[in-house]
């Protein structure tokens, strides 16, 4: 049955409800009432997902503690949507996602993002990778490692062989693994919306999504 709540509503402020409190491979969207944390509307933002960074060491293992025991950077899934308004005679309804990636940074400026997004002075040490692109910008992975050395509590440095070892090897997050999550995300984001708005949802992904162009 249709959800009379949506109805009208302006495509941000549609999808910002429909999406606030969802949870996707362990990546969750903020609540209304939470801030300064992710943020969902046109451009969704998941909540912070602390990373412990590790070190390969020469025999092939992740060296532990006290590298970094405080969850030194965080990741969160990113995307945009567009749709039209809901209405009282739609038959069905049409959602169109872009630019889905993932975003690693600091912790201390991960959790700073609320509903305007993440600021554009931190997005200098700010690195992403899609579907079909790989980790970068080069300079961005320079700048977040070289931030990342004045809190490292052994006072190490990280370099950015080490710290794209970490996220591709330890973590799993390759341009592989972001194609199968796109696919997965616009099969569940469909489900969630249908039961959110409750009539047939029909989406679509650019080429973030299907790993072309």
């Amino acid at each position: 049955m249709l959800n009379d709540s949506y109805i009208n509503l302006s495509d941000s402020a549609l999808l910002e409800k429909a999406f606030a409190g969802w949870s996707f491979r362990g990546f969750s969207f903020p609540r209304k009432d939470e801030v300064n944390n992710g943020c969902t509307g046109s451009h969704c933002i998941s909540k912070a997902e602390q990373l412990f960074l590790r070190r390969k060491s020469p025999n092939g293992g992740w060296q532990v503690a006290p590298y970094d025991v405080h969850g030194l950077i965080s990741a969160h899934l990113n995307f945009k949507a567009s749709c039209g308004a809901l209405k009282k005679s739609s038959k069905d309804f049409q959602v169109a996602f872009q630019e889905f990636h993932l975003t690693i940074r600091r912790s201390k400026i991960q959790t700073r993002i609320d509903r305007s997004g993440p600021s554009i002075l931190t997005s200098g040490e700010s690195i992403h990778i899609g579907p079909n692109t790989p980790w970068g910008r080069p300079e961005n992975i320079v700048a977040l490692v070289t931030a990342l050395a004045n809190e490292m509590p052994t006072g190490e440095d990280i370099s950015g062989g080490d710290l794209l070892a970490f996220l591709m090897e330890l973590k799993g997050y390759t341009n592989a693994k972001l194609k199968m999550m796109a696919a997965e995300f616009l099969e569940d984001a469909r489900e969630h919306l249908q039961q959110q708005l409750g009539i047939v949802v029909r989406v679509n992904g650019d080429a973030s999504f299907t790993g072309r162009g």
